[in-house]
């Protein structure tokens, strides 16, 4: 059996400078003229509680994508619908209709844009006919 006496130091104490050895330099003060360097991020929680940084995010970018999600703020809509034209006939439990929208599109650099038309009771009798690309 190996018995052995070690040295330490009690808990709330500062170590001795013998044993610290020779300190670097300490780093220039911070001046009022001096720039501040402040991260750009925000730390949230992932969903078993671990910490995750988020590089680029504020609280107030964060704050908006939270109230996008649950529909408080709406993106702008890079469209605008100018005119809606119906035409058709009324039958005796339905009507035949034919719809025209005309939509005015912003450039999106080539990406996909839904635009909700909120005709869920229409059903379509034929397929949709996309002109003026």
């Amino acid at each position: 059996m190996l018995v052995d006496s070690v040295n330490g130091q009690p808990p709330g104490t500062l170590p001795s400078p013998q044993a610290i050895g020779t300190l670097a330099p300490a780093s220039p003060p911070v001046t009022e003229d001096a720039p501040a360097i402040v991260p750009k991020m925000f730390l949230v929680l992932d969903e078993a509680g671990n910490p995750v940084a988020v590089p680029g995010m504020t609280f107030e970018k964060l704050d908006d994508l939270l109230r996008m999600k649950e529909g408080w703020l709406q993106s702008a809509q890079p469209f605008s619908i100018e005119s809606l034209e119906i035409r058709g006939r009324v039958l005796a439990t339905s009507a035949e209709l034919t719809v025209t929208v005309r939509i005015e599109l912003e450039s999106t650099g080539g990406k996909w844009v839904s635009v909700p038309l909120n005709m869920g009771n229409f059903h379509r009798t034929g397929p949709a006919d996309i002109s003026g690309i």
